[in-house]
C-alpha cells in the first residue's frame, strides 16, 4: 500500500499542477468563446492549427521520452550519457523538422485554408522545436520524482501564457476598441496590430514556451552535444515503435478536429460555417478535458512507476488495484461533470452557439475514460519490451478512427466525431486487454469496473433526462444522484474494506 500511496502522492502533485494550470487556462475559454474578443472563425482556426500541432509534436519527439525512461532503468550506470544522447538527437531533429515547416509554409497555409498567414507556421515551427527539446528535461524530472519542480515550471508556463493572451486580446484590444483606457491609445498604435486575433494566441504560446529555455538553461548548459551512434541506434529501435504508436494515438485524439472542415459537407449547418462548427466541437472537447486532466496527471506519475514496479513480486497485483481505483474514479468524473454542464456552460462558454455542443460531453467523457484505462493496460508491452505491439494496436484503432470519422461526420456532424472517439478508445482498450492477457496476464477486475461505469452512466442518463422544468429542482436532483454514487462507493467498497481490515 505504501507504493500505491507514493503513486497517489505523485499523481496528486502532477494532478494539482495540471488541474490548477488548466483551471488557469480555462480562464481563457470565456475569452475565446466571447465573439467580441475572438470570432467563431478564429476559434475554429485555433482548434484546427492546434490539432495539427498535436500530430507534429509526436513526429518531433518520435518516442524518445519513453525510450529515455527505458534506457535509464536498463543502464543505471549510464544515466547522464543516455540523457546527453537523447537531448542531442532531439536538438538536431527538431531544428531539421522546423526548417522543413518554414520552407513549406506557403503550401501548408493553402492546405489549411489560411492563405497569406505564413507567420502562423513560422511561430508554430519554433514552438514545436522548443517543446520537443525540453520534453526530456521534464521526463528526467519525472523519473527522478522531482514532481514539485515539474509542477512549478508547468504552472509558471501556463500563468505566463494566460497573462500574455489577456494582455494582447483583452488589454490592448480593449484600448484599441475603446472598451477601456482610451487615453492609452498611443500604446496600441505602437505595438498592437488590429488585423491580428488568433495570431496573438500563437505568439503568446511561443513567448511562454521560450521561458522554459531560460529557466532550464543551467541544466541544459551541462549537456555536451555528442552523438554515440551505437546508443542512438538502440534508442531508435526501441523508441520509433513507441513514436508510431503515439502518432496513431494522436490520430485517435485529433483526427476529427484536424480534418473536420474537410469532412463536413458545405452548408451542413445552415447557420454555421465548417470552421464555426469545428469551434463548437472543439469547445465541447475542452469542457470534456476536465476528465483528461486526471488521465494526464495519472500518466505522468504512472509510467515511471509501472517500470519500477515491473520487477516487484506484487507488481501485477498492484497494476490490478490501480486499474480498479482508476475505473471507479473515472466513472464518478463522468457522472459529476455531465450532471453539472448546465452550470459550467455559464462559466466557460460565453456565446450560446457553443452550448450546442453540450450533449457531446458525456460521450467524450466516456471516451476519455477508456483512454485512461488503456494507459493502465498498456503497461504489458512496455515492461516486456514488446513495444512493436503498441503501434499495431493503436494503428488498428487509428484506422477505425479515420473510417468512423469519414463515415459519421458527413451524416452526423460533430455528433459523428464524438461517437467516433468513443468507438476508437473503447476498441483500443479491448484490444490492449486481450493481447495483454496472452503475453503478460494480469487479473484485472474488469467486470466489477464495468459495473461501476454502468452505474455512473445510468445515473447520468437519469439526471440528463429528468422531466422537470424548474432548473433549481432539476439541478438539485442531479447533485443527489452524484452523492448517491459516492454513497454506493462507500457502502460497497470503503466500508467493506474497513470492516474486513478490523476483522483481520
Amino acid at each position: 500500500m505504501s507504493k500505491l500511496r507514493k503513486l497517489a502522492s505523485d499523481t496528486v502533485i502532477y494532478g494539482l499542477s495540471t488541474i490548477i494550470g488548466r483551471a488557469i487556462n480555462f480562464l481563457l475559454l470565456p475569452v475565446y468563446t466571447d465573439t467580441d474578443v475572438l470570432s467563431k472563425v478564429d476559434n475554429g482556426i485555433l482548434s484546427n492549427v492546434y490539432a495539427w500541432a498535436g500530430f507534429l509534436l509526436v513526429v518531433y519527439t518520435y518516442g524518445m521520452e519513453t525510450a529515455f525512461f527505458r534506457f535509464l532503468t536498463k543502464y543505471p550506470d549510464k544515466k547522464q550519457e543516455v540523457f546527453k544522447q537523447v537531448m542531442s538527437l532531439l536538438l538536431f531533429s527538431g531544428l531539421l523538422f522546423s526548417c522543413v515547416l518554414i520552407f513549406f509554409a506557403t503550401p501548408i497555409t493553402i492546405w489549411l485554408e489560411l492563405p497569406g498567414d505564413e507567420h502562423i507556421i513560422y511561430m508554430f515551427a519554433c514552438i514545436l522545436a522548443i517543446d520537443a527539446f525540453v520534453s526530456i528535461p521534464f521526463a528526467k524530472m519525472r523519473f527522478e520524482q522531482r514532481s514539485k519542480k515539474f509542477a512549478l515550471l508547468k504552472l509558471a508556463n501556463i500563468v505566463l501564457l494566460v497573462s500574455l493572451v489577456c494582455f494582447f486580446l483583452l488589454f490592448l484590444q480593449g484600448i484599441y476598441k475603446g472598451w477601456i483606457l482610451p487615453e492609452f491609445d498611443i500604446l496600441t498604435n505602437a505595438i498592437y496590430n488590429p488585423e491580428w486575433g488568433v495570431e496573438y494566441i500563437f505568439l503568446s504560446n511561443l513567448i511562454a514556451n521560450s521561458m522554459y529555455l531560460v529557466v532550464l538553461l543551467p541544466d541544459l548548459r551541462k549537456v555536451t552535444i555528442k552523438l554515440d551512434f551505437s546508443l542512438i541506434k538502440q534508442l531508435l529501435i526501441y523508441g520509433l515503435p513507441i513514436g508510431l504508436m503515439l502518432l496513431a494515438n494522436v490520430t485517435n485524439d485529433l483526427f476529427s478536429r484536424a480534418f473536420f472542415p474537410k469532412l463536413l459537407p458545405d452548408h451542413f449547418y445552415n447557420d454555421l460555417t465548417s470552421k464555426e462548427a469545428l469551434a463548437v466541437l472543439a469547445n465541447a472537447y475542452k469542457v470534456a478535458m476536465l476528465i483528461t486532466l486526471s488521465v494526464q496527471a495519472f500518466r505522468y506519475a504512472a509510467e515511471p512507476f509501472f517500470f519500477k514496479e515491473a520487477n516487484e513480486a506484487e507488481g501485477k497485483a498492484t497494476y490490478a488495484r490501480v486499474f480498479y481505483v482508476f475505473a471507479i474514479a473515472g466513472a464518478f468524473s463522468i457522472l459529476a461533470i455531465s450532471l453539472n454542464v448546465d452550470i459550467l456552460k455559464y462559466i466557460l462558454l460565453r456565446d450560446e452557439v457553443y452550448w450546442r455542443g453540450l450533449p457531446l460531453i458525456p460521450i467524450l467523457l466516456t471516451a476519455n475514460l477508456f483512454l485512461g484505462l488503456y494507459y493502465n493496460l498498456s503497461v504489458w508491452f512496455k515492461v516486456t519490451d514488446r513495444t512493436y505491439f503498441g503501434p499495431i494496436l493503436v494503428g488498428l484503432t487509428a484506422v477505425i478512427t479515420i473510417i468512423s470519422n469519414v463515415l459519421l461526420i458527413p451524416v452526423m456532424g460533430y455528433f459523428g466525431s464524438a461517437l467516433a472517439a468513443l468507438i476508437a478508445y473503447f476498441t483500443l482498450c479491448v484490444l490492449t486487454y486481450l493481447f495483454g492477457q496472452k503475453y503478460y496476464p494480469v487479473n484485472y477486475p474488469v467486470v466489477k469496473s464495468l459495473v461501476w461505469l454502468l452505474v455512473a452512466l445510468i445515473l447520468t442518463a437519469v439526471g440528463w433526462f429528468l422531466p422537470i422544468e424548474s432548473i433549481v429542482i432539476k439541478q438539485s436532483l442531479r447533485e443527489v444522484l452524484v452523492l448517491l454514487y459516492l454513497g454506493l462507493v462507500y457502502l460497497f467498497l470503503i466500508k467493506k474494506v474497513h470492516i474486513k481490515h478490523n476483522n483481520a
